[in-house]
């Protein structure tokens, strides 16, 4: 059963809401009485809340500089216009609002310190840190915001109830309310019910003291710096131009990604998928900056699933197991990048990575099809030593100002440069 709007009050709010779109400014009073038609359109609309708000805010600060008048003149801001637009587009489609609750539930847990967010939904958790922007924001916009994030990672099925709880009584009420009148916190909280809404889902939320919610806090003080640095993005866009430009970051979050289609390490509020090993990479030019434990098993998927091309930063490290099978891999020549103290960088901190001074990244142009690699090594040169024996150099000989990368059979493979 549902509560829906008659197509003459429709129709109605549709010519009202058009006309006054197309107005830069207009009386407090005929903002006043289409804010009236809006608000009749609530028990129908659902969404219809979310988009009067910025109207409302308008016709109030009107009529406080107004002393009052009705009659006063009052300009539309640019969020008052979008408002106004959304009914004019999707009112209709919006129009009947379902009495009963989903079957499916959701039960979602989430909590924001100033350091990040937590968020566990039936069982399954996730979390991250804020941006240094992001921990100067208020409480309760972090706390609104780690919902948000919640429903992001874990809300892709339609047609459920989806049960948030919070310790934070703020964020509950903005939530329940469909938002507020502090824009900040009403705009994270129509970005909460966007999401929701575009799922065809119903979101109720709760307020359960801290002390009950401590799951959901201990991950909101989680952090794990090893999973955060990030490559300096000017080298990147270097090492792109130089090699070639990635479509997908295979180890990444919401701070630290370089491309905008990424792969995330655990639910993330903006990862097109999680768990880079969980599906094939054929079809992708991906980026890799992994912890370089992983860099053994990331070379053989590689190798395996004949990936055309793969970017990869991993240090120059001869002695690694890894090593050799990264030489044997390669298409060009491997760039060595520079030794700045900024090479790395977190996103909440002014932190130098403690390898540094002992550490020479590189990026490495790699391809898991074997006759590429196979072409690119005939291409090199071939090693020379006197009275006609060949012998193994050394990876870390420096020819004049190039370094060699290493030897495969007797071709050097040699280190471009910045």
């Amino acid at each position: 059963m549902t509560v829906s709007l008659p197509e003459e009050k429709l129709n109605k709010l549709k010519e009202q809401t058009l006309s006054l779109s197309r107005k830069p400014q207009c009386s407090i009073r005929e903002l006043a009485h289409v804010i009236g038609l809006i608000v009749s359109s609530f028990p129908a609309i659902k969404p219809a809340r979310l988009y009067y708000r910025d109207l409302e805010v308008c016709k109030l600060a009107a009529l406080s500089s107004s002393d009052g008048d009705y009659n006063a003149i009052v300009y539309l801001s640019q969020l008052a216009r979008d408002s106004l637009r959304w009914f004019v587009v999707n009112s209709h489609l919006y129009n009947g609002t379902r009495i009963s609750k989903p079957s499916k539930v959701m039960t979602m847990t989430t909590d924001a310190s100033h350091l990040g967010w937590g968020v566990v939904c039936d069982g399954v958790s996730s979390s991250g840190l804020w941006s240094s922007k992001e921990q100067a924001m208020h409480i309760n916009w972090l706390e609104l915001s780690a919902v948000l994030f919640g429903v992001k990672c874990f809300v892709h099925s339609h047609n459920c109830l989806v049960k948030v709880f919070c310790d934070n009584s703020t964020a509950v009420t903005y939530i329940n309310n469909l938002g507020g009148m502090v824009p900040s916190l009403h705009a994270v909280s129509k970005s909460i019910w966007e999401w929701c809404f575009a799922h065809h889902c119903v979101l109720e939320a709760f307020h359960i003291p801290g002390s009950s919610n401590l799951q959901a806090d201990s991950l909101s003080r989680q952090y794990n710096r090893n999973l955060e640095w990030k490559l300096h993005p000017t080298v990147f866009k270097w090492i792109s131009n130089s090699l070639f430009v990635p479509d997908i970051d295979l180890f990444a979050s919401r701070l630290n990604f370089q491309t905008s289609v990424y792969v995330s390490w655990c639910p993330d509020p903006g990862a097109w998928a999680v768990d880079a090993f969980s599906f094939c990479w054929r079809e992708f030019k991906p980026y890799i900056f992994p912890p370089f434990s992983l860099l053994g098993r990331i070379l053989t998927k590689l190798k395996v699933e004949e990936v055309p091309d793969a970017l990869v930063i991993a240090p120059w490290w001869r002695t690694a197991h890894w090593y050799p099978p990264l030489l044997q891999l390669l298409v060009q020549r491997p760039i060595l990048l520079p030794q700045w103290d900024e090479l790395l960088t977190l996103p909440q901190e002014d932190f130098l990575h403690p390898l540094k001074d002992v550490m020479r990244l590189a990026a490495w142009h790699v391809s898991g099809i074997t006759y590429r690699s196979e072409e690119f090594l005939q291409g090199q040169p071939a090693m020379c030593s006197s009275h006609g024996v060949q012998g193994q150099k050394s990876s870390t000989q420096r020819l004049g100002n190039v370094f060699v990368a290493g030897v495969i059979g007797n071709r050097e493979i040699l280190f471009k440069q910045i």
